[in-house]
């Protein structure tokens, strides 16, 4: 039987598929006693928005509760239990696009090039590696419990896979991890059936080349086309070189610390204050948003150049003093200031590949 196209609710908005990674930690966060409300207050997030029909959930405010989570509870296996709970159903339309691809090297050409449209926080790339298909991610934080969580969460949610293949535990030939092995290994080992190794220079995911070019179970071209159109659709509305949000971002960020304010953006843009305010609301940010993002790029920029104090570089973002720019710096990236600076690893060359 072949899946359905469009059975999926939203899955015209792509923007709110964002919420389906959330929705598995708040799932979890309740298996453990704990209220999604504290959590949401912890991190200084309206719930009450996130329920808003459409509206996504951004990087922001996913990652602040992923951290508030982290630390709420003494779970290293966060991520794997996030993983293990996803489906490919949770990304809607590019699920069943993946679903009823040709074969998994389509699959996952089909998830890198949509990804981005549905609710990723950093990116996936594909590489040969001795003739085999290969992917790796670069997600750009120090080393820190958050950073394990994302990449854990995002190679288990790979073992979905195994519901398109003949052959699930020859599809995966090997999972490098950039960090020391953990206590749950063997539960890695059992979900992935493959060499798993460990302190690797980067995360890897090396497939099966056979099992790769194997036709997939629900493999269905008409349903694929029609999948990978409204997928492409989702990608061209997210992409939009003038969207407005992106604009105020951009004149936020260059203003690098003499922030203009709403009345200030709204004169520069030929709209009124009032007008500004709603196309945001409608984009599902706001101005408070975009400044707090402008200013933690910013921040991240300079700490990452350790050329100035954090002191100065408070100071020049506009917060009153060190301690608000330290809780505002943690909440969004996962670290300290300090610890930024201190692990943040200098640019070296990328992966090799072979072909």
């Amino acid at each position: 039987m072949h899946p359905q196209a469009f059975d999926t609710p939203g899955a015209s908005n792509p923007q709110g598929m964002a919420r389906t990674p959330l929705n598995r930690l708040l799932a979890i966060a309740a298996s453990e006693g704990l209220r999604a409300a504290d959590l949401f207050d912890r991190c200084g997030i309206d719930a009450g928005l996130l329920w808003i029909k459409g509206r996504p959930i951004d990087r922001h405010q996913y990652l602040s509760v992923a951290n508030a989570l982290i630390e709420a509870l003494d779970m290293p296996d966060l991520g794997f239990r996030s993983g293990t709970s996803f489906s490919l159903g949770d990304l809607g339309v590019l699920g069943h696009a993946m679903l009823s691809s040709e074969h998994v090297t389509q699959s996952i050409q089909t998830y890198l090039r949509f990804r981005p449209a549905f609710g990723s926080t950093f990116p996936v790339r594909a590489l040969e590696l001795r003739g085999q298909l290969a992917l790796t991610a670069d997600i750009a934080l120090p080393d820190s419990p958050l950073k394990r969580y994302q990449l854990e969460n995002w190679l288990l949610t790979l073992t979905a896979l195994y519901d398109l293949v003949a052959e699930p535990e020859a599809l995966f030939r090997s999972i490098s991890f950039p960090y020391p092995e953990p206590l749950h290994s063997d539960r890695l080992a059992q979900q992935f059936h493959c060499e798993l190794l460990f302190d690797q220079p980067a995360p890897l995911v090396v497939l099966n080349r056979e099992i790769t070019r194997s036709r997939l179970k629900f493999a269905c071209e008409n349903v694929h086309r029609l999948c990978a159109q409204e997928c492409y659709r989702a990608l061209t509305q997210l992409s939009r070189p003038h969207a407005l949000d992106g604009t105020v971002k951009a004149l936020l960020v260059d203003a690098a610390g003499d922030f203009p304010t709403p009345t200030e953006l709204a004169r520069r843009l030929n709209i009124s204050e009032r007008t500004l305010r709603r196309r945001l609301a409608d984009l599902g940010t706001s101005y408070k948003r975009l400044l707090l993002e402008a200013r933690m790029e910013v921040a991240a920029s300079h700490q990452a150049a350790g050329t100035r104090s954090i002191k100065d570089i408070a100071l020049s973002l506009g917060y009153a003093d060190v301690v608000s720019y330290h809780r505002a710096f943690k909440a969004y990236h996962g670290v300290t200031p300090a610890q930024f600076r201190t692990h943040t690893p200098a640019l070296g060359a990328p992966l090799k590949t072979a072909s």
